[in-house]
């Protein structure tokens, strides 16, 4: 087991150091193609969780390696931090409130098979009723945050806007919770939380965010099949795509 649990660290690790890679290469072509960009305290912390969030989708592709769920941890303060520079209070609410201790149940319900050596948890889909319930309560999150934003938090915002903003807590949310579970149909919702941001991103016309979303949104597509690949082969390591802890220790 403890070897077991080493190759999920060094997996964990190998995958941080790709994301630097990913985001180095990001930044040279900004720099390269001149793109605006705002430096100051804001981007940092976006920067840094960017780099870190992507480490974590890219760890949790192995749907038994719960160590991804620290980098989210990481990655979910340090945006915590930058909406609340923003003077996003709601947001920053919502990351250290809400995402940070759904990451951090979602360690322990991923751990606790390996720590008593059982059957792996595997990734499993939604009932019928269960998705119903699913769909219902994203539906009422993006309501309540419509009238939020109209009564409360920016009432000058246009409609399109309000839809996005609604979109993009409630795909977020049910997102990380579902992963607590293990259910595939989280990646869904990163997909939609994906392609809503994207959307935003070029209502907004933010290069930097353009390139963000689409680079989640590539990581999320990828993710999502490799945990119907483990759905589909029920073994305990996405065959093909990411090496097993076992093979990481001997690398």
């Amino acid at each position: 087991m403890k070897e077991q649990i080493k190759g999920y660290w060094l997996e964990g690790l190998r995958n941080l150091v790709i994301s630097i890679l990913l985001f180095a290469v990001l930044m040279a072509v900004l720099l390269l193609f001149r793109v605006p960009i705002v430096y100051g305290a804001i981007f940092t912390c976006s920067m840094i969780a960017s780099v870190i969030g992507v480490a974590y989708v890219l760890t949790i592709r192995n749907p038994q390696n719960y160590t991804g769920f620290y980098l989210g941890i990481i990655s979910s303060a340090f945006l915590g931090i930058q909406f609340f520079l923003m003077g996003s209070y709601d947001l920053t609410f919502l990351y250290f409130i809400v995402f940070i201790p759904f990451q951090i149940a979602s360690i322990i319900k991923w751990l606790k098979p390996v720590e008593e050596d059982a059957k792996p948890f595997m990734p499993s889909f939604l009932s019928g009723s269960q998705r119903l319930w699913v769909i219902l309560l994203f539906i009422a999150i993006v309501i309540l945050d419509y009238f939020l934003i109209t009564y409360w938090l920016d009432p000058f915002a246009s409609v399109s806007m309000k839809i996005i903003s609604g979109i993009l807590i409630a795909s977020s949310l049910l997102a990380n919770f579902l992963l607590i579970y293990k259910k595939i149909d989280s990646w869904i919702c990163w997909i939609i939380y994906s392609l809503d941001g994207l959307l935003l991103a070029v209502l907004i016309e933010n290069q930097f965010k353009i390139l963000l979303f689409s680079i989640f949104l590539i990581i999320t597509a990828f993710t999502a099949i490799s945990w119907l690949r483990a759905n589909k082969k029920g073994v305990s390591h996405v065959s093909g795509l990411l090496p097993t802890a076992q093979e990481s220790c001997r690398e």
